[in-house]
């Protein structure tokens, strides 16, 4: 339908160019079977006529209308592309070729057509839609900002305008002029979405938190079956941790039917902070099945059968967490490891010796403590830290023994006492 209705307008954009005599019936005749819905007919009368007229760029156009009715439109493209070699000065061909390549996603292509259109009509709409998405797809912000401008200053209460250049300040991330804006374009068209959905996101930037849960209920109040406003609403609450209202929206969202791991989750905690345990457990067993490594899902399990007096599943929750929070922290302490052999490879030895010592905290390792003791000793020149990483590994392998042999060990207890030695000598 909307296919349609947009090859209705072409045709009537295309009925300002001349036609003369013969040619004016047979191109009355196409336009009048596009119009009336009946492309396959157009598209043969127009294979017919490029048979014995294969350069009639009119015809190719008209052809490349009707390809566009009939799925697949592919073979439409290559027709206006025909039609615009034919007759290159002409913008309406032009324009379909450009948006055919915008449609496909060939932008490098598209641009430099629209620019030339532009340039030609400067305030053409259709030109400036598909010229400035291109713009914003490449983060050509400011060139994006100036065309909007063009039209703002010829009409400064058009929301669609007023709309774009708070979209386009948004993504500039300047929040205090995007939602300037925007604000402008609601108090237009006040049961715009899409708008109150960009405010609800920006108010928080300029700390009004509260004014964001304002117009997010008014878009609720506007279109109650709309799904993400309650999303946005919930995620303000249960940041701000007010489980009475985003429990309230999560259970709307899974209602709806989307049971989604987060929100099952969200709902759960909603419930054992209001100390509703059995719904609790309820929600977060959902959850569990969707995801058995989740930390949160794991404590308000564990939390919310502790409460109930069901120790044995609350044990076992807690036990399932105990072993995810060892298994973290070991891949964690492994990954530390390997990042610093990684920097020592580059000779990059201060991040290596930050990244050892990192492993270290997690867990100890004479290698590990001796190669720290002998980066600074031999490659940073650190003779304090040497000494002291040094000393620690002497003391712990006296506690707690070693896997090193006695002259390894006797090596470093040798190296160590030069090192202090020299550390007390004054300087020449």
């Amino acid at each position: 339908m909307k296919r349609s209705f947009q090859t209705i307008l072409a045709l009537i954009a295309y009925s300002l160019l001349p036609l003369t005599g013969q040619e004016d019936k047979a191109m009355l005749n196409i336009d009048l079977m596009l119009i009336h819905g009946e492309f396959n007919r157009a598209v043969d009368t127009c294979l017919i006529i490029l048979k014995t007229d294969s350069l009639n760029h009119k015809i190719w156009y008209r052809l490349g209308q009707g390809y566009q009715n009939l799925p697949p439109d592919e073979k439409s493209f290559d027709c206006f592309l025909k039609a615009s070699v034919l007759d290159p000065g002409n913008s309406l061909y032009k324009f379909m070729v450009g948006k055919s390549f915008y449609e496909k996603n060939r932008n490098t292509k598209a641009k430099p057509l629209f620019l030339e259109l532009c340039k030609a009509d400067s305030m053409n709409w259709s030109y400036a839609y598909y010229l400035t998405s291109i713009l914003m797809a490449q983060r050509n912000y400011d060139d994006a900002i100036k065309i909007y401008k063009r039209f703002y200053e010829r009409d400064s209460v058009n929301y669609i305008i007023l709309d774009r250049l708070g979209f386009a300040y948004l993504r500039k991330k300047e929040y205090r002029t995007s939602i300037d804006f925007f604000e402008r374009s609601l108090d237009k068209h006040g049961e715009n979405l899409n708008v109150i959905k960009n405010l609800s996101y920006l108010y928080p930037f300029v700390n009004k938190t509260n004014k964001a849960v304002e117009i997010l209920t008014q878009g609720i109040e506007i279109d109650s079956m709309d799904m993400d406003l309650y999303v946005r609403r919930a995620n303000i609450y249960f940041a701000q941790r007010i489980p009475d209202f985003y429990l309230k929206d999560y259970l709307n969202i899974l209602a709806s039917g989307d049971s989604s791991f987060l929100y099952l989750k969200r709902a759960g905690i909603g419930f054992a902070h209001s100390n509703m345990w059995k719904d609790a457990t309820f929600m977060l067993e959902k959850a569990y099945k969707l995801d058995s490594s989740d930390y949160d899902v794991l404590d308000y399990l564990g939390l919310s059968f502790s409460r109930l007096k069901e120790h044995k599943k609350s044990l076992y929750y807690y036990l399932r967490k105990e072993a995810q929070i060892t298994a973290l922290s070991w891949e964690l302490y492994q990954t530390y490891i390997s990042i610093g052999y990684e920097y020592l490879a580059e000779k990059n030895y201060s991040e290596a010796v930050n990244y050892f010592l990192l492993s270290l905290e997690k867990g100890r390792n004479e290698n590990l403590l001796m190669a720290v003791a002998n980066i600074y000793d031999e490659k940073l020149n650190n003779v304090p830290k040497a000494i002291r990483y040094y000393r620690q590994f002497l003391s712990e392998a006296r506690k707690q023994g070693t896997s090193m042999t006695d002259e390894y060990v006797g090596k470093v207890r040798k190296r160590l006492e030069y090192l202090e030695k020299t550390q007390k000598q004054p300087p020449k």
